[in-house]
């Protein structure tokens, strides 16, 4: 048998009797969709719902355990409806206005509404969001982002507008490289004929299918140009999506273009590489990414206008330490007073482009030394050309090719030449000694570089312990040819030494018997000496008795 109490109300109201009992002036709590009433109209119709509900009996038992458990009988006429103005209602607070404002309305909605047409796919929408600025929210964000980029470029000396404009000759260099007509060399995806095509349908896709079907028919690819015989630069070549992990950044993220163009380790002979590494380090970078040596032309493709905006932001960074890589290195091979680097001072030494389904701006950049110093740099962008590929029945549509392909043909060539000369001049490598090694010689260099992205499908890192153990296998087979360099230098060491110990005795041989002899002429010397002097006094004696003699006969005639 049920131990429900006895009642005749359903146990949503025995619930609700149990609470108000404990809390009698608090919000009975009701289940099986039954809340209390908000107005008064509606609470004058809680009594005669409860009093519409039937009684049923009790259930009838024969156990007679069951007659000294009764519970208290608990009519509903113990308790009281609370009336509307004593529930405490929580205040509705919404961050979302409820007032509608017209100029709110995006302006696709506006114009769907009024004339009646059938709403966009959401796709669509996305597009038209991305490239329209009318959202006042959204403005104000961009702006202040864009503001604060900028700032931070400006802390690190790279301004995107021209206050101070390259020099007249690479004025008119680029303005000749904007003269032409050429189309792209090949369509490698689809026809020449399904150009507008494919532009209108990348105006609504993202941003990879912009990268692939736009990208190659704005910016060519130097080593398809020069398969094709159209450019011969066999030492330049091709980067996408490569990460500059190599080099300090200049405030930003670590730039990471879709396209560059630039130089290779074939560019440079074994010596003259050498040379370079020694000279590499984070703040004078060789190498940007995996490949990359001192770029010429870097590419960005985005969606939309906004993406556009953030293009010319990432590629300004990244040609503005291209720059400051090709200046660098002139110091330290030159000097920075030397001629050929006072001459690069304004002249253009990266070209950028940013483009989306539709616009493309191609930019210039360059370095200037601050007003009244002699080793500080200023970064600058001047923007070249701001073209439309579909405007105008497509007038401009091969003007990027064009220009690419002339930077190819015309700065390619004075790029490597000025870099290579450049690194023949710097200062030979110190050879180690004793313990002293670089990352080079253990296998710790550029392919371990994260930035690296040749292939596709990479192989799978060792895990730490056999890193470990592949780094100390190295270090000792390292150290075993350097212990062998060493006993090979203390054999040497020890034959030179046997060969001066031997010269010296004989050396000293040699004195040892010219001193004898010397002893044994000074020893005849002495004896003709005396035999001279013992003659000398029997002459003496001679010549004293004949003395003697004539003196006797002297005297005995007188």
């Amino acid at each position: 048998m049920s131990k429900r109490w006895r009642g005749d109300t359903s146990h949503a109201s025995s619930e609700f009797m149990r609470a108000t009992a404990k809390r009698p002036r608090s919000a009975p709590c009701f289940r099986n969709n039954y809340r209390p009433r908000h107005s008064l109209r509606l609470q004058e119709k809680s009594p005669k719902i409860n009093q519409a509900r039937t009684h049923l009996p009790s259930p009838s038992t024969t156990s007679p355990e069951a007659n000294p458990r009764k519970r208290k009988i608990i009519h509903e006429e113990d308790w009281e409806v609370p009336t509307y103005h004593k529930i405490k209602r929580r205040r509705k607070t919404s961050r979302v206005s409820t007032h509608w404002n017209p100029r709110e309305v995006p302006e696709w909605i506006s114009y769907w509404v009024l004339n009646d047409a059938q709403l966009p796919h959401s796709d669509s929408i996305e597009a038209i969001e991305m490239a329209s600025g009318n959202s006042s929210k959204r403005s104000r964000s961009d702006s202040t982002t864009a503001t604060e980029r900028r700032a931070r470029l400006n802390e690190h000396d790279v301004f995107m507008d021209a206050d101070r404009p390259m020099s007249a000759a690479s004025r008119n260099l680029c303005n000749t490289l904007l003269l032409g007509n050429q189309p792209p060399a090949g369509f490698p995806v689809y026809r020449a004929e399904s150009r507008r095509e494919v532009l209108r349908d990348a105006m609504t896709a993202p941003e990879a299918i912009i990268q692939r079907d736009v990208l190659p028919i704005v910016v060519p690819s130097v080593v398809n140009l020069n398969r094709n015989g159209t450019i011969k630069l066999e030492h330049f070549g091709d980067e996408i999506n490569a990460e500059w992990t190599k080099a300090m950044t200049m405030g930003g993220k670590h730039p990471k273009p879709d396209y560059v163009a630039a130089l290779r380790r074939t560019a440079f002979d074994n010596d003259t590489w050498d040379k370079l590494q020694n000279y590499a380090n984070p703040e004078n970078p060789v190498r940007l990414s995996a490949e990359s040596c001192f770029p010429l032309v870097i590419a960005e493709a985005k969606r939309g206008t906004i993406g556009l905006q953030e293009a010319e932001f990432q590629s300004t960074q990244a040609a503005a330490m291209a720059v400051k890589q090709q200046i660098h290195l002139l110091w330290a091979a030159y000097g920075k007073s030397h001629p050929l680097v006072e001459e690069l001072y304004g002249q253009v030494l990266v070209f950028t482009v940013c483009h989306n389904h539709d616009e493309v701006i191609i930019s210039a950049h360059y370095a200037l030394l601050k007003e009244n110093t002699q080793d500080k740099l200023e970064f600058h962008r001047s923007k070249i050309a701001f073209l439309s590929l579909t405007m105008n029945e497509g007038r401009d549509e091969n003007k990027p090719n064009t220009f690419i392909e002339n930077v190819y043909k015309t700065c390619g060539p004075v790029h490597l030449e000025r870099i290579q000369q450049a690194a023949k001049r710097l200062p030979d490598p110190a050879k180690s000694t004793g313990m002293s090694f670089n990352a080079s010689e253990l296998g710790l260099g550029d392919d371990d570089s994260p930035g690296s992205e040749d292939n596709i499908f990479k192989k799978p890192s060792l895990p730490p312990s056999a890193r470990a153990a592949q780094e100390f296998a190295e270090l000792r087979a390292l150290m075993a040819e350097q212990r062998a360099d060493f006993k090979s230098q203390i054999e040497v060491q020890r034959i030179q030494l046997e060969q001066q110990k031997k010269e010296s005795k004989e050396k000293k041989e040699l004195l040892r018997t010219q001193m004898e002899q010397q002893k044994k002429e000074m020893e005849q010397q002495r004896k003709e000496m005396e035999q001279q002097r013992k003659e000398s006094k029997e002459e003496k004696e001679l010549l004293r008795k004949q003395i003697e003699k004539l003196m006797e006969l002297l005297s005995k005639k007188a």
